[in-house]
């Protein structure tokens, strides 16, 4: 039975404008995009797992049966939401469905109803869930969030689907995505590249197929002098391909002639000889490697190995600049000391730090990366069905929308579109805004 949503305090949805091509009765602006409100810290705010959702008794009608209790034409919107509520991605699925009661909180509960169904972390598991929430007039589904569980039920329901899946191969006309996509993090940062005034970058990525969408992407959108696999969670490899990449061996063997040449001069003193070969007592190469860049791919245990060897191999960070995605605004990488000045791509953190302290306040835990999206997941819903039926065709909005994560808009193919931020890590837990992305899409 679907939910019907308590009176519960917490930031609305505040429309700023929007494009639209149905509900005339609106007037919408076409190129600003539409600000859902951040949430707040309330004190009279209860906390849904706590105390409870307010449950009324609603009849539904069955797909099967006649419209009798509820017309065709309903003033509520019903909304499944297919989330990994057992299995592997439990986890995942629990943070994201305290985020999703969150972004419901205070909604109109005279034109929203929402339930969650289980996954089980299983495509399998998702056709089942789709099947129990197609007993119901259901109007638009969120989730699942992995692409096997999406493509098992993409051509199972004409309902709209807005997944969390980042495999763009399972998008369609009817499967839209909210997931941050690899070539989204390489659109924005290569402007962010291009504004920093590098001229020749290499990249490292993993040899699977995450690093193969992201090589054939970078190699399609950006003017890259070379890329370079590695072998995932291979140290050896990752070394064996950073040596080879910093010329380490030659430029040695260079500062070797040199010194060999101090030492065996009959025209210099020994006093000159010592004082010259200091200046070499700290390093093993010179001269400077031939590109000014380096994007990194990877998780964070091989990103942190790949900049550890690129100093190892004396790689200078002050003249070569490292580039990475929002894999680096893990902690593990902030604080670490290797990483001092390097730059990364992130959504925008400013209303990052509001949301999670809100779900800390009412939940006792830290929310995943994926409740983030949720939450705007939900309040986008929201805003489409504000009119008592879910506005599809709204869904396609020029102008986007700015939640959580900043702004973004859904566009034709079903891809999310994201304006990212570059920062710049200052080794002591923290970043910085280096670049600030673009607010709107003009």
């Amino acid at each position: 039975m679907f939910k019907r949503i308590a009176s519960l305090i917490l930031a609305t949805l505040v429309l700023t404008g929007c494009p639209s091509t149905k509900a005339p009765e609106t007037k919408i602006a076409t190129t600003e995009p539409i600000i859902f409100e951040q949430p707040k810290t309330l004190e009279d705010y209860e906390t849904p797992e706590i105390v409870g959702v307010i449950r009324e008794k609603v009849t539904f009608v069955n797909r099967a049966e006649p419209a009798v209790t509820i017309p065709i034409k309903k003033d509520i919107v019903q909304i499944a939401i297919l989330l990994p509520l057992t299995g592997n991605g439990t986890k995942i699925g629990q943070s994201m469905k305290k985020a999703f009661m969150l972004s419901f909180a205070n909604t109109d509960t005279k034109k929203i109803k929402y339930e969650f169904f289980d996954t089980q972390s299983t495509p399998e598991g998702s056709v089942n869930a789709l099947r129990k929430a197609e007993q119901y007039s259901i109007d638009v589904i969120l989730g699942p969030v992995y692409a096997q569980d999406v493509r098992a039920i993409k051509d199972l329901t004409t309902t709209p689907i807005i997944s969390f899946s980042t495999d763009t191969s399972v998008i369609s006309s009817n499967t839209f995505s909210m997931g941050l996509l690899q070539e989204e993090e390489v659109r924005n940062l290569k402007n962010f590249m291009i504004n920093d005034g590098v001229k020749k970058t290499v990249v490292m990525i993993p040899n699977n197929q995450m690093g193969r969408i992201f090589g054939k992407e970078i190699d399609n959108t950006m003017n890259v002098s070379k890329i370079i696999y590695y072998t995932q969670g291979n140290l050896t490899s990752i070394d064996q391909q950073v040596r080879t990449l910093s010329e380490y061996d030659s430029r040695k063997k260079e500062l070797d002639k040199i010194k060999s040449e101090i030492k065996n001069s009959q025209a210099i003193t020994a006093a000159e000889k010592e004082r010259r070969l200091k200046k070499y007592e700290n390093i093993d190469t010179i001269g400077e490697t031939d590109f000014d860049s380096i994007i990194i791919i990877g998780n964070i245990n091989d990103t942190k190995g790949i900049v550890s060897y690129l100093r190892y191999y004396e790689v200078d960070p002050r003249k070569v600049k490292y580039y990475g995605t929002s894999v680096w605004s893990n902690n593990k990488i902030l604080t670490d000391g290797n990483f001092l000045n390097a730059n990364y791509v992130s959504l925008s953190q400013k209303s990052k730090a509001a949301f999670e302290q809100l779900y800390q306040s009412k939940f006792d835990s830290t929310p995943e990366a994926l409740s983030l999206y949720a939450y705007d997941a939900g309040k986008l819903v929201q805003h489409l069905s504000r009119d008592g039926y879910f506005n599809k065709s709204e869904l396609i909005a020029e102008g986007g929308y700015n939640g959580i994560n900043g702004t973004f808009r859904i566009l034709s193919n079903g891809k999310a579109q994201y304006l990212m931020d570059l920062y710049q890590i200052n080794g002591r837990g923290t970043s910085r805004i280096k670049q600030k992305g673009k607010d709107n899409f003009k």
